[in-house]
């Protein structure tokens, strides 16, 4: 059996910008190191029931039965997190089960920053300052396990922040497990095929840094998940070890900079008020200012609400639970009351065997017996406070249109067995809103909120499969109906979770279905979004239009029916930036978004997250407040813009009414911006008055200003970083669109979700006509990766055009946590497309989904100003120079490697540059052209070339240059780069096969590697000749070799390891030319063999243990004695590569283990995880 285990790693430290791993230079203190052979001296402490010790093996039991009960281990040794710069800190757990008799549970492995006590409980759930990994094994079979990583800085709720979750595949144990970070940043891998279904495996975690300059501590919590369940865990290692670290700096692209006023951007804006501007037909302003009201909204909340000019609500009225008498409600199931409680009490959960009959009765019920008199009652008293009430609020606010009925509270399996009475309760329903409110245009009703969670899944018996196909079922039995009875209210859905609907699981469990089983296409797609920020949003919507396109179904739009930058909904800070972005993405998108809802408009006091809030007396405004009053004018229909070259510097032109004209902006760039407005108004007399309205942070606190500008059509105006302005045109004339409409049109590939390495990937777009010369041309994509501290960029052709994306040139957006996709779009020439278009993706940096690709039409006012534009987008688009490097496998200790990058110049103009190398300890760059300026011609590529050399490398580690290139008008870009260095390590080569006896008495001693652990020592020395690998391995230990307690697990006796690459390819997973072999110092056996090779084979995504291959070609002699042992052997190439022909300096990707021993060749991570962290053996 080839050696895994559970091994969770935490990696406090500096993150560079790694594919990999992120190594330590140095040792500088071990806190604890664990191997459970005995309770005396331990560095462990665990509650009662205590955790035993038994074959090497801490056994920690939770044997009560109880779900929820958790049992626990602690450290408590006072650890020390280091500063990023500093060092790091290294706890490693290995795991080798968990035993459950009868259902699931739950690993807490968590990180405080404060000494543990040995007997104080802890639960890291709802903990604030907690770094914490939690693996879920649902049924208690091993065979998926959920592995989620909550971070909390003290503010959240609960987990704390999610920042990543993945799935594994069937047959999850043994499983090996590494997380990395730094009070910044973090990374996570693994050897197993974990789905990620959100978040990401490296990025920040955003800890409060504050809290960790003291003492720190870990521990184990095991939960039970199941009633009459008990459980054992089996740890086999733990370690805390505290290492320098490497890189100081982390990758930052995506940080948003302060303002930076010593610079200022300048920007030219032009409106074209005669033309109308549509997006795939839409040229209106969509519903997207309002929110969720419940009948809150009365009192001084409805005068402030009242100047928003809202044109959507979605309104909470729930008959079924809280219209109807006690007898008449809904059945609670006792799904809904484990997760949503009980609302203090009001809710009485029927038994789970009465819930079936419960439903059928329900069901049978008039339900206009309790649906007509809550309306009418809250008709009769609209100040009231209740659901009802709201009907009346929403004709106050002059806001009837786009209105969400969000019907039903708790309907769940048993709705979808009733679906005859689903429909009858909406035509009830709606019939009562249609007659007490005629006023309103009930849009669109909503059967169920976030299905997607345990209340319902678990009323399908747990399962998902049945669930989802039991929603679309009823979906569609729903809205066939009221497509018959109801043709103006449309039924939504299926209202997924923002965790579900922004992540890669709910893609495949619920998007997906549902957009297939849909029996009518769907028009709208409704979803929540809470954190994911604006280009990201743009990103997943745009690869639902695209799926559903490539299903053979129309695009359906978004319709986002809570919406917030936190789920607490009790912090104001930072939301107006954030609801900045989404508001100005979905304007300039209408074919995309339809209606956002804020989440909520206001509650109850203390709740400053909402639009509105309460102190308990008056009510108040919050941040985002201003932002809609700023934008309250920005309705009607889009005017065209032409817009500015600053992508960053959002502008949306509109026409509220005739005799209006709005342009709004949106100040994204992180500086200042100078804009000369031109209105496209040809008069100031036409003009009856000019008025700003603007809204900024300033100290943290939202200023907001109104005032009248002289009149002019074009003004000159100052907009801050992050500022919201809007200009208000009153005309004294009606403003005619008679210069017609301009549209833009997107086509999209078929390829949607797919996921490419470094190979690249091509994918074509059809388009049904060639763009008119009136037209601009630009590619837009979108690509996700979970190893956001490796991904850069990378190129791509459209039918041959070539251009270089980096992600540091991605719209900024604000993220709470690190980013894991980029949005771009790329202007194209317009003669290079055709109508059958061919992309492709190249110099690929790391793993990707390409989540769309798409090609954008723009019609522009003339032939003129599209010949004019598309000429400035490109040069702007190109107006730097790329930076590509010359691929480095790896630096070897002491050789001199050539080192190369191209400056590459797409203008048409010459530019000069100039270059300067920011390198690391331990890497040495010999640069004759650093810091000298170079001129590069137009359309030309330069070659930049040095010498760079590894230095007192003892140890595999990635080292990062940061490539500085300035012009003559400032510093342009930092390139990084990551380069491996590695140890010397060479093999000598054989003359004559050497006798393998185990003697070693013909070998020289040419290139002997020593390693020492104390009083424990160990030689190896290598040696080639064209038909084998050889090695010879003295290993002192004081004691003679042992064998495994368990025969086939041979790692856990005395034993060598080889791994061999012989092309050195440092390939993530096994290939077939890849091997993993094993000798062992002592004889075979029935059981066992004393040697063999671990073979694997590929699944999927993912390269898995396929047996072990005891007999083959290699030799291997051994002599023990007491204090340790000899091993001789030699593999062929020819049984890993029949094709390799081994010759000097030729370089062979190797590691050798040992047992009870660091990697030969500085391997910090265990090698037997993937190939791409061997090290080099040169053949001499």
């Amino acid at each position: 059996m080839v050696r895994l285990f559970f091994t969770v790693v935490f990696l406090f430290t500096v993150l560079a910008n790694v594919s990999g791993y992120v190594n330590a230079q140095t040792l500088t203190q071990s806190y604890f190191d664990e191997s459970f052979t005995s309770k005396q001296n331990a560095t462990w402490a665990s509650l009662t029931p205590a955790a035993t010790i038994t074959n090497s093996h801490l056994v920690l039991p939770n044997d009560s039965g109880k779900k929820y009960d958790g049992t626990q281990i602690v450290f408590p040794t006072a650890l020390h997190l280091p500063q990023s710069e500093q060092g790091m800190l290294h706890l490693s757990l290995t795991i080798d089960k968990v035993d459950a008799t009868a259902g699931g549970w739950s690993l807490r492995y968590f990180l405080l920053p404060e000494k543990l006590a040995p007997f104080k409980w802890i639960d890291p759930y709802g903990k604030p300052h907690v770094l914490w990994l939690n693996m879920e094994d649902f049924k208690g079979d091993g065979k998926k396990i959920q592995l989620s990583l909550y971070s909390n800085d003290g503010t959240a709720k609960g987990s704390g922040k999610l920042i990543y979750q993945g799935v594994s595949s069937a047959n999850t144990f043994p499983l090996t497990i590494d997380l990395q970070c730094n009070q910044d940043v973090f990374s996570l891998k693994s050897s197993a095929d974990f789905q990620t279904r959100t978040g990401a495996r490296s990025g920040r975690h955003g800890l409060s840094v504050s809290q960790w300059n003291g003492d720190a501590g870990c521990g184990i919590r095991l939960v039970n998940l199941t009633e009459k369940n008990t459980i054992k865990l089996h740890l086999s290692h733990a370690s805390a070890q505290l290492f320098e670290s490497n890189q100081p700096q982390a990758a930052a692209d995506d940080k948003l900079s302060p303002e930076d006023d010593r610079v200022k951007l300048s920007a030219d804006i032009r409106v074209y008020p005669k033309w109308v501007q549509a997006y795939g037909g839409y040229d209106q302003v969509q519903a997207l200012f309002g929110g969720n009201t419940n009948g809150e909204s009365r009192g001084g909340a409805n005068a402030l609400l009242r100047e928003l000019n809202l044109n959507t609500s979605r309104l909470h009225l729930w008959p079924e639970t809280f219209g109807a008498p006690k007898h008449l409600q809904s059945p609670t199931t006792p799904y809904f009351v484990a997760q949503f409680g009980t609302i203090g009490g009001y809710l009485t959960p029927v038994p789970e065997s009465e819930v079936d009959a419960a439903w059928d009765k329900w069901f049978k019920l008039d339900f206009s017996q309790f649906i007509d008199p809550m309306i009418s009652s809250g008709i009769a008293n609209p100040h009231g406070g209740s659901m009802a009430s709201q009907l009346v609020l929403q004709k106050e606010w002059n806001s009837t249109d786009n209105i969400i009925f969000y019907a039903t509270h708790k309907m769940d399996a048993g709705a979808v067995r009733n679906s005859e009475g689903v429909c009858r309760y909406l035509d009830q329903y709606l019939d009562a809103v249609n007659k007490y409110a005629p006023w309103l245009n009930v849009t669109f009703a909503q059967l169920f909120n976030e299905p997607n969670y345990s209340w319902f899944v678990n009323s399908f018996g747990g399962n998902q499969e049945k669930a989802v196909q039991g929603y679309v079922d009823l979906f569609n039995v729903v809205d066939k109906h009221l497509r018959q009875t109801h043709p103006k209210t449309q039924l939504l859905g299926p209202c997924l979770a923002s965790s579900e609907f922004f992540s890669w699981g709910g893609w495949k469990e619920w998007t997906i279905p549902v957009l297939k089983g849909a029996e009518y296409d769907l028009e709208y797609y409704n979803y929540h979004n809470y954190d994911t920020a604006a280009v990201s949003h743009l990103a997943w919507v745009q690869m639902l239009q695209a799926q559903a396109l490539a299903l053979g179904k129309d695009k359906p739009r978004a319709i986002v029916t809570e919406m917030n930058d936190d789920a607490t909904i009790k912090v104001a800070a930072n939301k107006f930036e954030w609801w900045s972005e989404q508001l100005f993405y979905a304007l300039e998108n209408p074919d995309k978004f339809h209606a956002l809802e804020y989440f909520l408009t206001v509650w109850r006091p203390g709740m400053k997250g909402n639009l509105v809030y309460s102190d308990g007396n008056t009510y108040h405004s919050t941040d985002t407040y201003w932002l809609y009053w700023v934008l309250r004018h920005t309705r009607g229909q889009l005017r065209h813009v032409e817009m500015p070259a600053l992508k960053d510097l959002k502008v949306i032109a509109c026409s509220p009414s005739e005799n209006q004209l709005v342009l709004s902006l949106f100040n994204n760039t992180g500086r200042t911006v100078e804009v000369n407005l031109d209105s496209g108004l040809t008069d100031t007399s036409s003009i009856k008055q000019l008025v700003r309205y603007a809204a900024w942070r300033k100290n943290q606190q939202v200023q907001h200003v109104q005032d009248t500008l002289a009149s002019q059509t074009n003004p000159k105006v100052h907009i801050r970083n992050g500022e919201v302005q809007s200009y208000v045109w009153d005309l004294n004339q009606p403003l005619t669109a008679d210069a017609g409409k301009l549209d833009q049109q997107e086509y999209y590939a078929k390829t949607v979700a797919q996921k490419f390495g470094k190979t690249g990937l091509n994918t074509r777009i059809a388009t049904p006509r060639l763009p008119q010369s009136d037209e601009t041309v630009a590619v837009r994509f979108a690509v996700f990766s979970d190893d956001v501290l490796a991904a850069r960029g990378l190129s791509l052709s459209v039918n041959g055009y070539q251009k270089a994306v980096a992600w540091t040139d991605a719209p900024r957006e604000r993220e709470h946590s690190q980013r894991t996709l980029w949005w771009m779009q790329i202007p194209v020439p317009r003669d290079v497309i055709s109508k059958d278009n061919v992309l492709n993706f190249s110099d690929v940096d790391t793993d990707y989904h390409l989540m769309f690709a798409s090609l954008v039409y723009r019609q522009q006012p003339g032939v003129e100003q599209a010949k004019a534009l598309e000429k400035q987008r490109l040069l702007d688009a190109n107006n730097h120079v790329a930076v590509r490097f010359a691929p480095i496998k790896g630096l070897i200790d002491g050789q001199a490697n050539d080192w190369s990058l191209e400056l590459i110049n797409r203008s048409d103009t010459p530019v000069t540059c100039t270059l300067t190398v920011r390198v690391p300890n331990g890497v040495e760059l010999d640069l004759p052209t650093s810091g000298q300026p170079v001129t590069v011609p137009a359309n030309a590529t330069h070659h930049v070339t040095g010498t760079i050399t590894a230095k007192q490398c003892q140890a595999i580690e990635l080292k990062r240059l940061i490539v500085n290139l300035q012009t003559d008008t400032g510093v342009i870009r930092e390139y990084p780069m990551s380069i491996s260095t590695y140890p010397k390590r060479q093999a000598v080569y054989i003359k004559q096969q050497p006798v393998i006896d185990g003697k070693l008495d013909d070998w020289s001693n040419q290139y002997v590697v020593q390693i020492q652990d104390n009083a424990k020592r160990a030689s190896m020395q290598l040696g080639w000749d064209e038909t084998n690998l050889y090695f010879a391995v003295t290993v002192k230990t004081g004691q003679a070799p042992a064998r495994p307690e368990i025969a086939k697990q041979f790692w856990k006796g005395d034993v060598l390891e080889l791994f061999v690459d012989p092309g050195n390819r440092k390939s993530r997973l096994y290939a077939p030319t890849d091997g993993q072999f094993y000798f062992c110092p002592y004889g075979s056996t029935s059981n066992i063999s004393s040697s063999g090779r671990c073979l694997r084979i590929r699944k999927t995504e993912s390269v898995v243990h396929n047996g072990t291959q005891y007999q083959g070609p290699w030799q291997c002699a051994y002599e023990s004695n007491p204090t340790g042992y000899v091993l001789e052997g030699f593999v062929p190439w020819s049984c890993l590569d029949p094709a390799f022909k081994a010759k000097t300096d030729a370089h062979v990707g190797m590691d050798v283990a040992i047992n009870g021993f660091i990697s030969m060749f500085g391997t910090r991570n265990k090698p037997f995880e993937s190939p791409a962290q061997w090290g080099i053996l040169t053949l001499k």
